[in-house]
């Protein structure tokens, strides 16, 4: 059964929101320590990194250099993310 366009979503987000949680943990950050740098609540954090909701742009970029990663390496990640979310809502299927 094709999943709904929803599902498909939440699943884009849950996979950005792992690569950042993976990536908080491998610079050593707790989700109070990147709420204070953001200016958030710390619910925040714990949400996005589970895939409820969505970063805005600015923050991906705040975050990225906070947790020094490449910006090319986000970009060919989450690529691919919204390229797997595009063809799955077109019905198309994965290509090599």
């Amino acid at each position: 059964m094709k999943k709904t366009s929803s599902s498909n979503k939440k699943w884009m987000h849950t996979q950005i929101g792992n690569y950042f949680a993976e990536k908080r943990l491998q610079a050593g950050k707790t989700q109070l320590e990147v709420a204070n740098f953001l200016g958030v609540h710390p619910q925040y954090i714990s949400n996005s990194e589970r895939g409820i909701g969505s970063l805005s742009n600015a923050f991906i970029k705040k975050l990225l250099k906070f947790y020094d990663v490449n910006p090319n390496d986000f970009c060919d990640f989450s690529l691919k993310v919204h390229e797997t979310y595009i063809r799955s809502e077109l019905g198309l299927k994965k290509t090599n």
